[in-house]
């Protein structure tokens, strides 16, 4: 009597027409949205159930999963110590930011911080503020450099996320008369 060996067993996939079908319905699903005049709720909401910066409050010409949290970095535990913020000319902070090292040295003034934002939420609040110019941009999704003119001051702020719906920031402001070199995006000319 022989004995034949069991056969291995395999994990158990769907037959490929299930994929297929399931496929189609879903893209059944989207199709029939779109032409019903409703976007796809699929992308989770920027702040997770905060509540969103007017700027930020419709994407417009943004893609919205750039607006969304970067998951990838994990929650936000980042509680920083405030400092009183004097008053300092041509600085234009995010909503939420927090404030934590200021430098002056001569025209040029340094600001350190926190702010509740993605980097590329950051750039678009500055983008979307009628007071301000666009000069140059970078964007690499984890960090953003923006060099922003009001007629009066120049304002360079970078971001860097550090967690998926926070950034720690450095702005730099100085007066345009005083001719003083901001900094620029990388690579950028002012």
């Amino acid at each position: 009597m022989s004995i034949l060996p069991l056969p291995r067993s395999r994990p158990r996939r769907p037959p490929a027409r299930v994929a297929i079908v399931v496929a189609v319905a879903v893209a059944g699903g989207l199709v029939a949205a779109c032409a019903a005049g409703e976007a796809p709720s699929a992308a989770p909401s920027p702040t997770d159930g905060r509540t969103l910066p007017a700027a930020l409050a419709s994407p417009g010409d943004i893609d919205p999963a750039l607006l969304a949290p970067l998951r990838g970095l994990g929650p936000c535990d980042v509680h920083p110590d405030a400092i009183d913020l004097p008053e300092v000319d041509g600085l234009v902070l995010p909503p939420g930011a927090v404030v934590t090292e200021i430098s002056d040295d001569g025209p040029l003034t340094t600001v350190r911080g926190y702010v509740p934002l993605t980097p590329v939420q950051v750039r678009v609040i500055y983008q979307r503020d009628p007071d301000l110019g666009i000069v140059q941009v970078e964007d690499e999704i984890r960090e953003s450099e923006t060099l922003l003119d009001s007629g009066e001051h120049r304002l360079f702020v970078k971001a860097q996320a550090v967690c998926e719906q926070g950034s720690v920031f450095l702005a730099v402001v100085a007066p345009r008369a005083a001719d003083a070199p901001v900094p620029v995006p990388t690579g950028g000319t002012p």
